[in-house]
């Protein structure tokens, strides 16, 4: 269900972003930039031909791709915006060895874009309440989950974390319904499996080996106890999502194997 003006979707997403690239550093690496870029735009090209496919041709069009690396060793994340725009922040490098370990992370976030899950969880507020509160419940959950990502860095003090989690879930929940909430957890982690199934499609379709998500999140998931790794913060168990990887492998194999030849 997506019944948010795609206009107030944008203008939420650009308000994020500036505020992001106000407060960070872009990296000047460029073997980090340029490969995100190149591995960015493949998957990209894959997710217009999904798109076509589908028949939601007209939809490619209203992406402007766009690929960013941030300097923060310490945040081990990324994100994407509804416009197209996908973010990495440095820390994830520690934890990914080749260009299809790359294409894993930027494949789950242009899926999470595609499949409109912004604009999803706005509209399941709305329709519950008013919109406005809807775009203020969600909004304050982006701003609180970015202040939590911000002061839980990686191998940060647990006390200092959980305090402000606390005190940050405390002031989303002034604006949110509890029922809302319950909702917003759940359909966040249907999106991430989908976002997972999705995303190893996208990178097949585009040319990398699948089997490098399970070896990825293999070695997320020997992190999986500092659940204040970004990456890991809001997304299910790494565990179960290796499961559904072997399940979703074969699959996505086939498009591979296509692409070879």
């Amino acid at each position: 269900m997506q019944i948010v003006p795609r206009s107030q979707i944008l203008t939420l997403s650009d308000h994020y972003y500036n505020k992001v690239l106000a407060e960070s550093i872009l990296s000047t690496d460029q073997e980090k930039v340029e490969t995100v870029q190149r591995v960015g735009k493949r998957i990209a090209e894959a997710a217009g031909k999904v798109l076509a496919d589908s028949g939601r041709r007209n939809q490619i069009k209203s992406y402007q791709w766009e690929f960013i690396v941030i300097e923060n060793d310490k945040m081990v994340n990324a994100f994407g915006l509804p416009d197209g725009k996908v973010v990495l922040f440095t820390g994830m490098f520690r934890y990914i060895r080749d260009e299809s370990e790359l294409a894993v992370v930027i494949g789950h976030e242009v899926a999470h874009i595609i499949a409109g899950h912004s604009n999803e969880r706005m509209s399941r507020g709305l329709s519950n309440s008013s919109g406005n509160d809807a775009v203020i419940c969600y909004a304050k959950r982006i701003e609180k989950e970015t202040e939590i990502q911000n002061i839980c860095k990686y191998n940060a003090g647990t006390l200092t974390c959980h305090e402000k989690k606390v005190n940050a879930e405390t002031e989303v929940q002034q604006n949110c319904s509890y029922p809302r909430r319950t909702q917003f957890s759940k359909l966040i982690l249907l999106q991430e499996y989908e976002a997972d199934r999705i995303g190893l499609i996208l990178m097949a379709k585009a040319g990398f080996d699948p089997n490098a998500a399970i070896h990825f999140w293999q070695k997320m998931k020997k992190r999986e106890g500092n659940r204040n790794v970004g990456f890991l913060s809001n997304h299910p168990d790494s565990a179960s999502r290796i499961a559904d990887f072997k399940l979703y492998i074969p699959e996505a194999l086939s498009y591979y194997q296509m692409s070879e030849n």
